[in-house]
């Protein structure tokens, strides 16, 4: 007899962040429409240019967000190992 498993929404909501946040930092270049360290115009409200406008030296906020997600899931990787590495120990 077959058993059906049960889906833990909890669980497939977390996987398709997750999913989202990997898709967006290995895409970056193709979603950032600047280079994060380029200096534009400082204080620039958010327009069709600059979605979230730009920071006090012009960078573009939008693509800092964009390319943000891959420093943070590396931090989040690295943490993962060194709790693994640790906790085996």
């Amino acid at each position: 007899m077959k058993r059906k498993k049960k889906r833990n929404p909890a669980m497939t909501a977390g996987l398709l962040i997750i999913g989202f946040f990997l898709l967006v930092a290995i895409f970056a270049p193709f979603i950032a429409p600047y280079d994060p360290n380029e200096m534009m115009i400082s204080y620039l409200p958010p327009s069709r240019e600059h979605l979230l406008g730009t920071n006090d030296v012009g960078q573009d906020i939008f693509s800092e967000m964009i390319y943000g997600t891959r420093v943070s899931l590396y931090i989040g990787i690295f943490a993962a190992f060194i709790v693994t590495g640790v906790g085996t120990v």
